[in-house]
């Protein structure tokens, strides 16, 4: 089982210097109390491209697979060597508690302006809106712990 350790750090102090996170990528729901996003539930695992078009052909599905760009343009950078559909990702799913949303997580490495790097997709729904953001890292190789 793997599990990712993310550190979170905000100058100015808005979250009171930071927070922490120990992702067990099992699926298993957790609860928890942010100071920025409020009391949520959240859950982590490996996902494939196909497990992901389960969500229906919507915007939403095609932005989190990658493949489309958030103004709904083709997107042609998703890497692996094997068939996209079998093409494992990380995906974080969260529900606010008291907020009426829910948000979904991709991480991936995507080919962009012809160089790889790591990649995370983000939705958040609430009502009918979807919002749509993608983060783009440098990806410098692993590191050893």
């Amino acid at each position: 089982m793997l599990c990712i350790e993310i550190v979170a750090v905000v100058i100015g102090g808005l979250l009171g210097g930071g927070s922490k996170d120990n992702c067990v990528l099992d699926w298993m729901p957790m609860e928890k109390s942010d100071v920025l996003f409020g009391q949520v539930t959240w859950k982590m695992g490996w996902t494939t491209a196909a497990e992901l078009a389960e969500i229906g052909d919507t915007l939403e599905s095609k932005f989190l697979r990658g493949l489309i760009l958030q103004d709904g343009s083709e997107n042609k950078g998703v890497l692996g060597d094997e068939p996209p559909e079998e093409r494992k990702h990380i995906r974080l799913m969260v529900e606010s508690s008291r907020g009426g949303w829910t948000g979904q997580v991709v991480w991936g490495f995507e080919l962009i302006d012809g160089e790889r790097h790591y990649a995370r997709r983000l939705t958040a729904t609430k009502g009918d809106r979807v919002e749509m953001a993608r983060l783009v890292y440098d990806y410098l190789g692993p590191v050893e712990v």
